[in-house]
């Protein structure tokens, strides 16, 4: 796998609504996961990827503040387009920084 996006950063507190990231999956058959990270003052980071249609299509269920979504493996889409990345901060509050592998 290689980054496909820029790292991206934010700073979000539990109170705070969640940041949107976008990102292109220019085909069917590609396989993706994120990688994220948080101050120690974040308890409880969480990813929520939404497909083409606004659809919930992987979700982070750790209540961790270094998700991966999806935890174990890539996850390879059937439907291209473009994909939206929800972040929040759902305990502490602090600075992330995240960033999309694919292959």
């Amino acid at each position: 796998m290689r980054p496909v996006t820029a790292v991206r950063t934010g700073e979000q507190s539990e109170l705070d609504p969640v940041d949107l990231y976008t990102f292109e999956v220019p085909k069917a058959g590609a396989c993706y996961r994120v990688y994220a990270a948080s101050d120690r003052t974040v308890e409880d980071l969480d990813l929520l990827l939404r497909g083409p249609g606004g659809e919930g299509a992987l979700a982070d269920v750790t209540h961790d503040s270094w998700p991966v979504l999806p935890p174990r493996e890539p996850a390879c889409f059937t439907a291209p387009g473009v994909y939206q990345l929800e972040v929040s901060v759902y305990r502490g509050s602090g600075r992330y920084a995240l960033q999309v592998w694919g292959r």
